[in-house]
């Protein structure tokens, strides 16, 4: 019997707490199973998360966890006994003085529908795993019910671009004065936004919440990106971590929003989770890094979508990352995320309340374009200037994406947890990859 999604959630906040036992237990009441098998499936998935989102466990927890996997108290061993012998003893009961030669036929019936529910259940309840990304050798396109359509031809591609304003071509113009500035000596990533919040127009900006989101050109902006591009040109790999290459593509890649095998087939492919497997394609042209995300499990137009991908973690110390969101549109959202907070006074109108928090700038990317649509399942694409983005061509740097689904939500209706598709590694732990030369 497959777990739902429910049953799920409260067996891993267990494990996460260094409950095992609770867990079991949560266990055998969701499924029904033994004490040996219940034991033996709670071990499989602790080994999965410990694994996959090891940031879930403090120390504490990984030793105490640590210490019940080689055995279980026999206190508890002996209760779950005592119970395992009433239901027994109950069901031996049951079978010897309640049931009659009558009701043959219907228990005969009862099995049939039994078996009935467990294959539907089976089939509309997934369970959600994140397994770490593994590389499929030779990438291939899944759609969920029909083959997609195959561009045979590069006129094609162009004929489909002109007659279809939904499409997304990527940008015929780059202008480097967008992201490149002269630095001064002495200017840094921290000076240079102490610098923006002593900056009139920069306020401005952050109390309004539209152009706070439009694209920022200023000189402060223009210099953080060269001197972030500068830092990550001078990045190595770290020991111990293993590299991804990402292959050169010579073919038209379409930011439609649809997964073409024609335009992914020279792709790296990594599946990084979902019963369907969730899997995503990366290529490079050599001035564009293509991201694509075939998320299987995500059958809805409705719904809470989206892919994101984030970019220099642990490159400065007070940025954790910039990153790109796109959802179930058309449009594609930049941000970077610092550790620097407002040095002034607290904020006296509901317009500056970005001053109570870490500042995270909107609209950092000028040429990034996205877009997501259903076929069959949702399907997200994502093009990124290098240049624009800090990307090194001849330097490893980081990446990790994660693909969120709706959210969990108790009997009520209530929001009780995000849910995720899958992961590209984590914040914590970002994938390190290099861009293949020509």
């Amino acid at each position: 019997m497959h777990l739902n999604t429910t049953q799920t959630y409260e067996i891993e906040q267990a494990l996460f707490k260094a409950k095992k036992i609770e867990a079991i237990k949560l266990y055998r009441e969701a499924t029904g199973d033994s004490l040996s098998d219940a034991k033996t499936a709670v071990e499989k998935i602790l080994v999965q998360l410990m694994r996959d989102k090891p940031w879930m466990f403090d120390e504490k927890s990984k030793e105490a966890l640590s210490s019940t996997s080689k055995s279980i108290p026999k206190s508890a061993l002996i209760v779950f006994l005592i119970v395992d012998a009433i239901i027994f003893g109950a069901a031996i009961f049951w079978f010897f003085f309640y049931q009659t030669n009558e009701k043959n036929a219907e228990e005969q019936q009862d099995r049939v529908s039994v078996e009935e529910h467990r294959k539907i259940s089976k089939e509309s309840t997934p369970t959600i795993e994140a397994p770490i990304a593994k590389v499929i050798a030779k990438p291939v396109i899944k759609p969920k019910k029909e083959a997609l359509p195959k561009i045979k031809t590069k006129q094609s591609v162009i004929k489909i671009n002109q007659n279809n304003p939904m499409l997304s071509p990527l940008p015929l113009e780059i202008d480097k004065n967008d992201y490149i500035a002269e630095i001064k000596p002495g200017d840094t990533f921290v000076s240079l936004y102490n610098e923006k919040l002593n900056d009139h127009n920069y306020q401005q900006r952050k109390s309004n919440v539209s152009s706070s989101r439009s694209f920022d050109n200023s000189l402060l902006e223009r210099k953080i990106k060269t001197i972030r591009s500068q830092l990550a040109a001078s990045r190595s790999l770290p020991k111990q971590h293993k590299l991804f290459a990402i292959p050169r593509t010579v073919s038209k890649t379409l930011i439609d929003g649809k997964i073409e095998q024609s335009e992914w087939s020279e792709s790296l492919a990594l599946e990084i989770g979902g019963k369907k497997d969730t899997t995503v394609y990366l290529q490079s042209d050599g001035k564009w890094l293509f991201i694509s995300c075939d998320a299987r499990d995500e059958l809805s137009h409705k719904g809470y979508d989206q892919f994101r991908v984030y970019l220099h973690a642990g490159l400065i110390d007070k940025m954790p990352n910039e990153r790109i969101h796109l959802g179930r549109s058309k449009r594609i959202t930049s941000i970077r995320q610092t550790k620097i907070y407002w040095p002034g006074d607290k904020p006296d109108t509901k317009a500056e309340r970005w001053k109570k928090y870490a500042i995270s700038d909107w609209g950092i990317y000028k040429y990034a374009i996205g877009s997501s649509d259903i076929h069959g399942n949702r399907h997200y694409e994502v093009a990124i200037h290098l240049e624009e983005a800090g990307i090194p061509l001849n330097h490893p740097f980081t990446l990790s994406a994660e693909v969120e689904t709706d959210p969990l939500k108790d009997s009520n209706g209530k929001f009780k947890k995000r849910q995720y598709l899958g992961y590209l590694g984590s914040q914590q732990q970002p994938f390190w990859f290099y861009l293949l030369p020509e």
